[in-house]
């Protein structure tokens, strides 16, 4: 009972943090948190025959919740966001992105980073346990790279979707770019390290815990 009482603590903050995003109108937020409330929801009903281990969404969702917070209250850019401006071909006025806001966009990259990748092993996590898959080394470093970009993915297309206000050149040109960018870099670093780590090694997702043997 303890330990199924982890399931509805992560699905408690994921609701927590929809209608957090929802009031303080960040489709970030929101949108990685719906995609998580669907992932613990989806190992909440696995769990109805035999317990799947509730460590790793408990910590994505506690990851999240944390990261959420520095995105919505610490990560607040109130600099300009154009270093210059210079005059086009047909005359307009055209802005030059400054260096800070290039640097404040990749950082506000690795924050979102940090709520997909878990979420990436939450998903992976998932397909396992509902498909009975085993995945090895690489199948298991590419799933993660591949979650990981997909939720960054959806949560951009949401934006696009609902959050039209935020689409200016300013956010799309920089922002999204510096998250899908951040986030494939890191996540093709983690992954590398992944591999290696489980060179030699069988590797089995499966409904109860991560088992590495040598």
């Amino acid at each position: 009972m303890k330990k199924i009482a982890a399931y509805y603590i992560s699905i408690a903050i994921a609701v927590f943090l929809i209608a957090l995003g929802l009031y303080e109108d960040d489709t970030v937020v929101t949108m990685y948190a719906a995609i998580a409330l669907v992932l613990y929801a989806v190992l909440l009903y696995c769990s109805r025959d035999r317990l799947v281990d509730p460590r790793a969404p408990l910590l994505s969702a506690v990851v999240m919740m944390v990261m959420s917070f520095v995105l919505l209250y610490v990560l607040n850019f109130t600099g300009d966001i154009y270093s210059s401006y210079v005059v086009d071909a047909d005359g307009n006025l055209e802005g030059v992105f400054s260096t800070d806001k290039k640097i404040y966009a990749h950082i506000e990259g690795v924050a979102t980073w940090c709520i997909s990748y878990p979420l990436a092993y939450v998903a992976t996590m998932g397909i396992a346990v509902l498909f009975g898959s085993r995945l090895n080394r690489f199948l298991i470093g590419g799933f993660l790279v591949f979650n990981s970009e997909a939720f960054t993915s959806l949560m951009l297309v949401a934006i696009s979707l609902f959050n039209k206000d935020q689409l200016g050149e300013t956010f799309f040109f920089v922002d999204e770019l510096a998250y899908l960018f951040t986030g494939l870099v890191l996540s093709l670093v983690a992954a590398v390290v992944i591999v290696r780590y489980m060179k030699g090694k069988k590797f089995v997702l499966s409904r109860e815990y991560l088992e590495v043997s040598e």
